[in-house]
């Protein structure tokens, strides 16, 4: 099967999404506009969904995801895709370590340890922006990282903040 692709432009650079075995298996930013357009429906349907989400009308996206990585890793992927727009969660709080014994990423159920899988696990997303990666923070409450640079993680945060009210 081929890659499709297709650029969008939005408030925080040139996103890419790549569309494999017509499912969406990659969403990141590119450092230029390559002007890539393959328009096939679902990238068609990706780009007005994606354009939606960044003028505050889409609050959470339909469409058809390819997860990559290991079992715990597509775990905490669909789990982070129930965490609600405008909202955040801890990475303790992303899925539940009792129902992932076993699973082999994580040495033991002790919160510590468990949080630090769930980290690497988010880290690892290539689906950023429609797996909401980006409304995962510290125990802390500070911000953590994100592999797109904190800046943008900022600014999808505070943009969600903002729209979340009108909902």
């Amino acid at each position: 099967m081929e890659h499709y692709k297709v650029s969008v432009k939005t408030p925080l650079g040139i996103i890419e999404i790549i569309e494999y075995n017509n499912k969406i298996n990659s969403v990141r930013f590119k450092n230029k506009n390559e002007n890539i357009y393959n328009n096939t429906p679902l990238l068609t349907e990706a780009k007005k969904q994606m354009e939606a989400y960044f003028k505050g009308k889409l609050f959470k996206f339909d469409l058809p995801l390819l997860f990559e990585g290991t079992v715990f890793q597509k775990r905490v992927y669909r789990s982070l895709q129930m965490i609600e727009y405008g909202k955040t969660k801890s990475y303790g709080q992303i899925i539940d370590p009792e129902e992932n014994a076993g699973l082999g990423e994580i040495e033991n159920n002790k919160s510590n340890h468990y949080a630090r899988a769930v980290g690497r696990a988010v880290s690892k997303n290539n689906i950023i922006i429609i797996i909401p990666c980006h409304r995962v923070i510290n125990s802390n409450g500070t911000l953590g990282g994100f592999s797109s640079g904190l800046w943008r993680k900022v600014y999808l945060l505070n943009m969600e903040k903002q729209y979340f009210c009108k909902i």
